[in-house]
């Protein structure tokens, strides 16, 4: 049995994820921090709050215990901000930054901890940790400057574990989905549907989800330690 944990899977693109993944046939298990907020026939909810290392280790233990242990985990929990501010403007909280770095950067970092004894006992393990374009190192851009740290951060992080994991046959992949039709989480609360809508043309949530799906179900001699978009190597 081929079973996937997906991290903030109660909306958006984890939510996109967790279903594609139920329809082909793997048992998921969709982490959040409300299981209430987990509405996708098929897949089991389990509570987890990424920034607790309490919540992780019972939610590991939960899989564990209930459904013999992930082969699969998909790092997808992440938190954006308004785009529209200098990194060295002295208005930025950092307090906040931190906040942004501790789900998208050591909130995947504590999952995959917590998971990764499980990845090792099974067969055909696959770890994919969702960043973002704006990671990367190839083309710097300013403005933005917490979020596009935490994921260029990600990034490297995708690039220790893949080498780490390399000797156990784990397949290890960061993918960006792209520009998606969604409301992320905003601590600064300065993103709204009027926003996007007035903003550049943003893919349909099926297709982005179908970035971490490819990297989900890429075969044994596949890539790892790589970054992808639509199933395509793309820059650091």
């Amino acid at each position: 049995m081929s079973v996937a944990v997906v991290t903030g899977a109660s909306r958006g693109v984890g939510r996109e994820i967790a279903r594609q993944l139920a329809d082909l046939g793997y048992t998921v298990i969709a982490g959040a921090r409300d299981t209430a907020d987990v509405d996708v026939p098929g897949v089991h909810a389990v509570q987890l709050d990424v920034t607790s290392d309490t919540s992780v280790a019972a939610a590991a233990a939960t899989v564990q215990q209930e459904f013999g242990g992930a082969t699969v985990l998909v790092n997808n929990a992440g938190l954006t901000y308004a785009d529209a501010a200098d990194s060295l403007d002295p208005g930025i909280d950092l307090e906040i930054a931190r906040g942004v770095m501790d789900v998208n950067l050591y909130g995947a970092w504590r999952v995959a901890r917590a998971f990764v004894p499980q990845l090792r006992a099974a067969e055909h393990a696959r770890l994919v940790n969702v960043s973002s374009s704006f990671g990367q190192m190839a083309h710097p851009a300013a403005k933005g400057g917490p979020y596009k740290v935490t994921k260029a951060a990600l990034n490297m992080l995708t690039t220790i574990m893949a080498e780490e994991l390399r000797d156990d046959g784990i397949l290890v992949n960061a993918i960006c989905p792209g520009a998606v039709a969604n409301l992320m989480p905003d601590p600064w609360g300065a993103w709204s549907q009027a926003d996007l809508d007035a903003g550049p043309a943003l893919r349909p949530i099926e297709v982005a989800a179908a970035s971490a799906v490819w990297a989900v179900t890429i075969p044994d001699d596949g890539p790892t330690g790589g970054f992808f978009q639509d199933g395509r190597p793309i820059e650091w």
